[in-house]
């Protein structure tokens, strides 16, 4: 990667989560010689500016870890499950999936004019 020898791929996934809001999910990774060299996902905003949300860069240090053998799957950067609007104000929640090593977490993510806001909605397993 340091040399350029890099192949970025991602894919992006709009989603209208407040009355004005289009919120974009990324999940990208770069390749070297076909092999996974770095892995991270964002959500951004781009109005009135682009403004980047949030940031997951922990599936990146996964790849160096043996259990995942230099290699994590869409699921390791994040699934958005579905996405409503519970209680009807205009601002979008989204069921979300992380998944890790031996373990998940699915949660409900609200978005609001300041970026997500946890809730009390949560569920998760692993060892």
């Amino acid at each position: 990667m340091a040399r350029n020898e890099g192949r970025r791929q991602y894919d992006v996934q709009a989603f209208r989560l407040g009355p004005v809001d289009t919120v974009y999910f990324v999940r990208a990774e770069w390749l070297v010689q076909g092999r996974q060299g770095f892995a991270a996902s964002l959500w951004l905003r781009t109005e009135p500016r682009v403004e980047i949300i949030e940031t997951n860069f922990r599936p990146a240090s996964w790849l160096r870890m043996f259990e995942f053998q230099g290699r994590i799957t869409r699921e390791h950067l994040g699934l958005v499950l579905n996405v409503f609007d519970r209680d009807r104000d205009g601002w979008g929640e989204i069921l979300f999936l992380d998944a890790g090593y031996e373990s998940f977490g699915i949660s409900l993510r609200r978005y609001s004019a300041m970026g997500f806001v946890p809730t009390d909605v949560t569920y998760g397993g692993g060892c």
